[in-house]
């Protein structure tokens, strides 16, 4: 009895060991180049609840690395680290009468963990194309004062990921890959505006096209 168990458990062993061998795992490293749409909030944020604010996040380059596990040539799970630096500015005013109020710049850093599952459709041509969507954290931390005094707080954001791009062979282990990524998210404050504070009527994007190279094993 014992030899039979030994020797179900072998086998059981030996093939998930060829399995493993069989997957296909990647590593990547990539440039991004990272734009954020606008976003509005509504008051209170000073003394009346016609005030609101408009965040216009700068634009800037970052970098991803990523790593993927095939267990089927089509199908795969990604994990991916991304960060960048950028500035939140927030221009406030008056809904009604227009007029400007005190307005505050935020430089932040961002950084980004997110999680997706990868498909690839039929190769076309010479390159290998792949769609994925997934979610994870974007984490907002500032770096220095800008045009106000009061204090700023670091933000974690969930965010929903979608994406796509395709991969142009190199060599038996490398390839040359073209990607875009989408990340939406509800904005955040930072504590920029402490006395009543406000609430976000819209959600933001950032945008991430990127090109890098991928390393298969």
């Amino acid at each position: 009895m014992f030899n039979k168990i030994s020797t179900v458990a072998l086998i059981v062993a030996f093939s998930s060991i060829a399995a493993m061998c069989q997957s296909r795992h990647e590593v990547s490293g990539a440039i991004t180049y990272n734009f954020s749409k606008s976003s509005t909030f509504q008051g209170p944020i000073d003394i009346t609840e016609n005030d609101k604010a408009v965040l216009k996040p700068g634009s800037a380059a970052g970098f991803l690395a990523s790593y993927q596990f095939h267990w089927k040539p089509r199908r795969g799970l990604e994990a991916t680290y991304g960060y960048f630096k950028n500035t939140q500015a927030y221009q406030v005013s008056n809904s009604l009468t227009g007029l400007p109020l005190p307005s505050s710049s935020i430089k932040t850093k961002v950084q980004q963990l997110t999680g997706a599952y990868v498909f690839h459709p039929n190769k076309i041509w010479i390159f290998t194309p792949f769609l994925e969507g997934g979610a994870g954290v974007l984490f907002f931390t500032p770096t220095e004062n800008g045009d106000v005094t009061v204090g700023y707080s670091s933000e974690t954001k969930p965010a929903f990921l979608y994406g796509g791009g395709a991969d142009l062979k190199l060599s038996p282990k490398a390839s040359l890959r073209v990607q875009y990524r989408g990340l939406i998210y509800r904005p955040g404050t930072f504590n920029a505006f402490t006395l009543v504070g406000f609430g976000s009527g819209s959600i933001a994007h950032i945008a991430q096209p990127s090109i890098g190279i991928v390393y298969h094993f």
